[in-house]
């Protein structure tokens, strides 16, 4: 066939450099970033293209609108269970969310919070200390007795606006340092809006 000859012709021969043909810059097509128009042998159009597939589009974090965090240290008053605690220091209190008058977070904003708190345990038996949402219990620290042991917890809550969480010692009793060490403290921030 005429196809299989022009092969066989084809693999037969031999190219030297001096067979190939020059372009100037100009002969070759002009691209610009997303398509080109080519045309071949001034008869034959190509039909515009897209050089590069369209971008797909990106999820977007929702970031916060408004920031908010606070941490505080330093419980102070009845270190014994059954008790609200409260702490001498705020450390920080960006976005106002805590409340130092009534010694909890009051949630600025429909959100997702983190927290984290720590105490010391006394000598004299164990602790269990927990974090509450709305008088609801959440998570709990535990400490056993043996030599001022610590316990430690952290938790994501979904809080609305106005929702309140605070930490209480529901068993035994917290050590704090007499001087300025604070062994207590409790912290949270906003991650993200709802």
């Amino acid at each position: 066939s005429v196809l299989a000859a022009n092969a066989d012709e084809i693999r037969d021969t031999t190219f030297n450099e001096t067979d190939l043909p020059h372009f100037n810059e100009t002969d070759l097509p002009h691209f610009n970033d997303t398509e080109a128009d080519v045309q071949l042998d001034n008869d034959t159009n190509v039909e515009e293209r897209q050089l590069f597939p369209p971008l797909l589009p990106i999820p977007s974090l929702q970031l916060p609108s408004y920031n908010v965090a606070f941490s505080v240290r330093k419980a102070t008053e009845r270190l014994t269970a059954f008790a609200h605690v409260h702490f001498r220091d705020v450390i920080t209190n960006i976005g106002a969310g805590w409340d130092p008058s009534n010694n909890e977070f009051v949630a600025p904003y429909n959100g997702g919070y983190y927290f984290s708190f720590h105490a010391v345990g006394a000598r004299i038996g164990d602790f269990t200390m927990a974090l509450v949402k709305n008088g609801v219990y959440q998570v709990t620290a535990y400490g056993t007795q043996t030599s001022l042991e610590h316990g430690s917890n952290s938790v994501f809550l979904e809080l609305r606006r106005q929702d309140r969480v605070y930490l209480q010692l529901q068993q035994g009793s917290i050590y704090e340092h007499p001087a300025n060490e604070a062994y207590t403290t409790f912290t949270g921030f906003l991650v993200f809006n709802l």
